[in-house]
This record gives structure tokens, C-alpha cells and sequence, in this order.
């Protein structure tokens, strides 16, 4: 049936107010009809037009930008630029967006996020994330500018009045690494709630909307022991890496009833560590060790004056501190291993490598140190064991997502 020209035209140009998936594909379809009959010489100019203005209309609605770089989402793409050629290529990725936002609102929320930054070029994505930020209330903008100051993990700043958009850039060029490492994760999530958390997240660094953290925050279960997820007993080798003033092991006897077969506590600040052996004194087989967990046998020195939390491992500075695999510290099988460690977790991990193959001990890592720990936790663990089940947990509350844990099971 030969479709009338001015209908068509309405049709597209309705895509404008359009917001219903169904609208979106009923575009598509007359875009694609079109498309073929100026293939062959049917359509005026002007239609051709119609045509360009309405790709670049549904780039934006599906991809926030007008322009999408076909080259990485198509190998076999010629690099044919403008007109018909370019939009007929463009078709079967929208059509592809469509299948796959045609599901849970959760999923669709996924993939587009997936194909922001797959298909977006990077200057485009950082220009509309500085754009959004500025946007904001003059009195919300100040907040971002003492980040690093409040996180010490971060290693930028989004400093208005210093056009300092460093932050900003460093999650961008993450997110365009690490892309197929997050849709690897979201696939691999054993449940919606830790999807959901992945989801606000990452939402969260290009957003900066303060309400997808409002609700995250875990009010049932203390962190790292979601009872739904880790069951412990009498049998347990517990291993603590950053265990502090052993807050977290009070809490893990305090749940379980203090049943354990051992406990390991590794904390590299000389101060801290006392503190932890007065709160534990008393409970039989307590093994203190104030070493840092790396991938190998070493020495670092702790970078800050005064012990906190948070203290970090450095390469030089004035209190000395062992550093260890815990393969070669730990000869006997562990059951559980937490890792809270200020952006040492992949080090420490890969020297525990033997007992995450040997033993499969469940694991309870921070992945919030490092923007890309998020994503390449995961990937390490699964290099070294492929039949761990993962969860997303998140105990975080304040201006910048942290806090968040992965559950290894």
C-alpha cells in the first residue's frame, strides 16, 4: 500500500510528544517505509528532510544525543554519512532498543543506560553531564566541590567556579571502559534488589540526584551480614581485611550467636589495632595481624598521620607496615573473607587467589574505592571461580554513593 506522503510526515513529526514505547515503534515503522521508497526515487526532498530531523529526534529521545556513532555498533557500517543510507543503518539499532526496553521497567532502564555509553560519543556524554549539573541550584553545587574532601577515595572534583569538571570526566571514561563489564554484572546479579542498587548508582554519577541514594540505605541487616545471603556457624573461618577496631567482627558475633572456629584480623594502623584486641579480649582463637593483604609478600607505609579509618597504604612514608598474600599467611581453609581495605581489595584478592579456588569461601569485598572496582571485583572473582552467585548490598548514606558491598556466595 503506497503511503500518502502528508499522512506519513504527521505521523513522524507526531513523534515530538511522543512517550509511549508503542508511539516510538509506530515512528520507526513509517520511518523504515519511507526509507525504502526513497530508495527508489519516490520521495520529495522535503520528505528526505523529514526523515533527517526524525532520526535525530529519535536519537535523542533513545540516546540522549542526536548523533550516534554507528562505527561502534556496527562493525560491518561503511562509515556512509547523512541521508538515507545513514538512517537505514540506524534502523536496526533502533529496533534492537525497542526489543529490549519492551520488558521490566528495571531491564529497560538497564539498557538504556547500556547504550548511553555504547553508542554516545565521550565528549558528547561529559558536555550533557556538565550540563545537567549546572543546571542545579547555585546552593546545591558548592556540596560537590568538598567531595574529595569528605572522600578521600575520589580523585577528582566538580568545582563550578574553578570549571573543574575532573570528576565528571574520570567516571565518564570509566563507564565507556567498563561497559561490557557492566552489562556482564547486571546479567550476572542473582536479584533485583542488587540490580537496582547497580542501576542507582551508576545513575547516581551522571545524575547526581541525591534520591536515588535516599532509599538504598539497608535498614534491616547490618553490613556484610544479610542473613538472606550468609549463613555462618560453628565452622567458620572468618577473615577480616580492614578490620578496625573490630566493629565488624562484634557484629558477626553478636548475629551468629559467636560461633566460629577462628578469626582472622588484619589492620594495618598500630593504634587501631590495639583497640581492636581490648574490644575482642576474651574470645578464644582472635588471631591479630597488623599487616596489610596484597598480592604478594611486601612492605608499605601507611600515609597518614593520624589512624583512622580509612587509612591507606602508600609507597613511601614514615610508619612501616608488612605487607602479605593471605595464601601464604593463612595455610588452613577459610570459610568467610571481608575486604575493607580503601581501594586494595583487587591486590588482595589476587593474593588470595588459592583459597578463593581451593576453598570457595564466601566474600564480602567494598567496591567503592575505585569507581571501576564496581565492575572489575566481579570479573576478578569470577576469573578465578565461575560458580559464585553475586548480590549487590549498599550501607551508604550521604552525598556520594559508597559503601556499597558485593556478596560472593
Amino acid at each position: 500500500m503506497v503511503m500518502n506522503e502528508v499522512v506519513a510526515e504527521v505521523k513522524i513529526m507526531r513523534y515530538l510528544n511522543t512517550k509511549t514505547l508503542n508511539e516510538l515503534a509506530e515512528i520507526i515503522s513509517n520511518v523504515e517505509a519511507l526509507v525504502e521508497r526513497a530508495e527508489g526515487g519516490e520521495l520529495s526532498s522535503s520528505i528526505e528532510e523529514v526523515l533527517a530531523v526524525t532520526a535525530r529526534q529519535l536519537n535523542w529521545q533513545l540516546y540522549l544525543s542526536q548523533e550516534i556513532n554507528l562505527e561502534c555498533i556496527n562493525s560491518d557500517w561503511q562509515g556512509d554519512k547523512g541521508g538515507c543510507a545513514e538512517i537505514k543503518g540506524m534502523l536496526p539499532v533502533w529496533k534492537l532498543s525497542m526489543e529490549r526496553r519492551s520488558g521490566k521497567k528495571i531491564d529497560s532502564e538497564f539498557w538504556a543506560i547500556y547504550e548511553y555509553f555504547c553508542y554516545v560519543d565521550r565528549d558528547i556524554i561529559v558536555e550533557n553531564t556538565i550540563a545537567l549539573f549546572n543546571s542545579y541550584p547555585e546552593e546545591y553545587k558548592p556540596q560537590f566541590a568538598m567531595l574529595p574532601q569528605i572522600y578521600p577515595f575520589l580523585t577528582g572534583t566538580i568545582d563550578v567556579e574553578r570549571e573543574d569538571y575532573s570528576l565528571i570526566v574520570a567516571y565518564v571514561d570509566m563507564m565507556k571502559r567498563e561497559i561490557e563489564n557492566f552489562r556482564w554484572l547486571y546479567e550476572r546479579l542473582a536479584d533485583y534488589k542488587s540490580k537496582q542498587i547497580l542501576l542507582r548508582i551508576v545513575r547516581f554519577w551522571f545524575t547526581f540526584d541525591t534520591n536515588d541514594l535516599n532509599d538504598l540505605h539497608e535498614n534491616i541487616y547490618r553490613d556484610y551480614f544479610d542473613l538472606d545471603l550468609l549463613d555462618c556457624d560453628e565452622k567458620e573461618v572468618f577473615v577480616d581485611c580492614g578490620a578496625y577496631i573490630g566493629d565488624t567482627v562484634m557484629d558477626y558475633l553478636e548475629i551468629y550467636g559467636g560461633k566460629y572456629r577462628r578469626i582472622y584480623c588484619y589492620e594495618i594502623s598500630p593504634e587501631i589495632i590495639e583497640q581492636a584486641k581490648q574490644n575482642l579480649a576474651g574470645y578464644d582463637d582472635v588471631i591479630f595481624r597488623r599487616k596489610g593483604a596484597g598480592a604478594a609478600s611486601g612492605s608499605m607505609f601507611i600515609d597518614e598521620n593520624s589512624y583512622k579509618a580509612g587509612t591507606r597504604m602508600a609507597s613511601d612514608g614514615k610508619v612501616a607496615v608488612d605487607v602479605v598474600a593471605l595464601d601464604e599467611d593463612i595455610k588452613e581453609p577459610v570459610t568467610v573473607i571481608k575486604m575493607d581495605i580503601e581501594g586494595a581489595e583487587q591486590d588482595a584478592l589476587k593474593g588470595a587467589k588459592r583459597h578463593i579456588t581451593e576453598d570457595k569461601p564466601r566474600l564480602l569485598i567494598s567496591t567503592y574505592h575505585k569507581p571501576e572496582d564496581l565492575f572489575q571485583i566481579p570479573r576478578l572473582i569470577d576469573s578465578m571461580r565461575e560458580d559464585y552467585t553475586y548480590y549487590l548490598r549498599f550501607n551508604g548514606r550521604g552525598l556520594w554513593p559508597c559503601d556499597h558491598v558485593l556478596f560472593a556466595v
